[in-house]
């Protein structure tokens, strides 16, 4: 089923929620943590997680697939804790930290892949810019939300960017959409 096995999070969403474990001293986050790798290893099949559910009675029939809805939410509650936290600490430092973290991954990128872009076809070529042009606006809007967290319009504004990337990546996805 296509509903099931699809699932999206933002990825301004995911570099706050990676900034959501720095703060791993709190139950909650250390509980929602849990929840997201438990949800993991059930979803992605890692041992022994599948031979645990396919001796329990109710639980061998379900397909751990679903467990997708469960992930998101807490993926999207650790992104939210992350950026109200964010949002009340002195951001200078902060800022910088996600900014460095956002321009190594994309600098590592480029060095990674770079050797092989001239073997793509031009579709490809335009798909990982395209692909890159978002990773590197969703950190922009990140870096975005932390430092302007404190006004009440900035988690507007991260909410609408989160739901113009989902329309981005959405859109022509869904097999089911004339």
């Amino acid at each position: 089923n296509f509903n099931e096995r699809t699932g999206y999070v933002s990825v301004a969403a995911l570099f706050l929620a990676a900034t959501a474990l720095s703060f791993w001293r709190e139950s909650r986050v250390r509980f929602l943590i849990g929840t997201v790798a438990v949800c993991l290893f059930v979803i992605w099949g890692i041992p022994p997680t599948g031979a645990i559910l396919s001796r329990m009675p109710i639980l061998s029939s379900v397909n751990p697939t679903r467990l997708m809805l469960l992930l998101e939410f807490a993926l999207a509650v650790l992104a939210g804790l992350a950026l109200d936290r964010l949002g009340r600490l002195k951001h200078g430092a902060w800022l910088a930290g996600l900014g460095a973290v956002s321009a190594a991954a994309l600098i590592w990128a480029c060095v990674a892949f770079l050797p092989y872009l001239a073997e793509l076809e031009p579709g490809e070529k335009r798909f990982l810019l395209l692909q890159g042009a978002v990773f590197t606006s969703a950190a922009a809007l990140a870096c975005l939300g932390v430092w302007l967290g404190h006004k009440p319009w900035a988690k507007a504004l991260f909410l609408v960017g989160a739901a113009a990337e989902l329309f981005y990546y959405g859109y022509g996805f869904n097999p089911s959409l004339p």
